[in-house]
Formats: C-alpha cells, sequence, structure tokens
C-alpha cells in the first residue's frame, strides 16, 4: 500500500470533495443532459454508500478516498462540464443549489 503524506491525502480528498459536491449539485437542480443523468445518479448513488461506510466505520479513510477516486475516474471533467445545461443552471440563482 503507498503511504500517503497527510497534505497529499488532505488535497487529494478535497479535490474528490468538491467534484461530488459539483456532481450531487447539478444532479439536484437537474441542471445535466439527459444522456449522463442516468450514470450520474449511479455515481451518486455508489459515492453516498461509500461516504455511509466511511460515516459507519466500516472503510478507512484512504478505502474510501480510492473509491471515490475510481468512481470518479469513469468519467472525463471536460464531459461533465460540456454536460451541463448552463441556461438552466442560471435560471437556479433564486434557488440555493445547497438547500
Amino acid at each position: 500500500m503507498v503511504k500517503l503524506s497527510r497534505r497529499s491525502f488532505t488535497h487529494t480528498t478535497l479535490g474528490s470533495l468538491l467534484t461530488f459536491s459539483l456532481v450531487k449539485s447539478l444532479d439536484k437542480v437537474d441542471a445535466l443532459a439527459n444522456p449522463v443523468k442516468p450514470a450520474v445518479r449511479k455515481w451518486l448513488i455508489e459515492m453516498e454508500h461509500t461516504t455511509h461506510e466511511l460515516r459507519k466505520g466500516t472503510v478507512k479513510p484512504t478505502e474510501w478516498q480510492q473509491q471515490i477516486e475510481s468512481l470518479l475516474s469513469h468519467v472525463e471533467l471536460k464531459d461533465l462540464l460540456s454536460a451541463i445545461d448552463y441556461d438552466r443552471l442560471a435560471g437556479c440563482g433564486k434557488t440555493s443549489v445547497w438547500d
């Protein structure tokens, strides 16, 4: 097993959390194109399950990180960004995506 420094672990974990948050928020406001919605919902379910396992203590933080990174590696960021309906997203300004 590769040993990570605390700084490297924190940096990678924050990146994973931000990406997860972005994907979840885009799904919540229905701002993703139809072709990617099923894949995104599947990722979200799997990521939420893995996070739940982390909270229960059945998965170590490093295992959680590896699982999340593996799930997020199935799509290119540029493909995700191109699937965003920016007009729909802009119309969500009156409602917070964080609610």
